[in-house]
């Protein structure tokens, strides 16, 4: 991240746990999720260590609407962008009528 973003800020942060933490938060250009999905200009807040990272409301409401379905567990996300590269699955889906904007699922 600190490769790729711009540092924006320190954020104390209050963890489910009830642990306080405080984190930097970088503006990215770019988020790929899942080989599927690419949000462009958001802000992620990093933590540090070993600590599994999680994609924040903020992401989230870039791709909304969304699904977490626990069985079998996903995120179905419904608007977003998907990659262009080479080797990367591509989002469009070449069976759905143009302009379908049918959820994308990432498992």
């Amino acid at each position: 991240m600190k490769r790729t973003g711009r540092h924006c800020l320190l954020l104390a942060c209050i963890l489910a746990d009830g642990n306080r933490l405080v984190v930097s938060v970088y503006a990215i250009r770019e988020l790929r999720i899942g080989g599927k999905c690419t949000l462009h200009d958001v802000e992620a807040a990093v933590f540090p260590g070993r600590i599994r990272q999680i994609l924040g409301l903020s992401a989230l409401n870039r791709a909304a609407p969304f699904i977490f379905p626990v069985e079998p567990p996903q995120l179905v996300l419904s608007h977003c962008s998907g990659l262009a590269e080479a080797g990367a699955e591509p989002l469009a889906d070449s069976t759905r009528p143009p302009g379908d904007e049918s959820p994308t699922s990432l498992r």
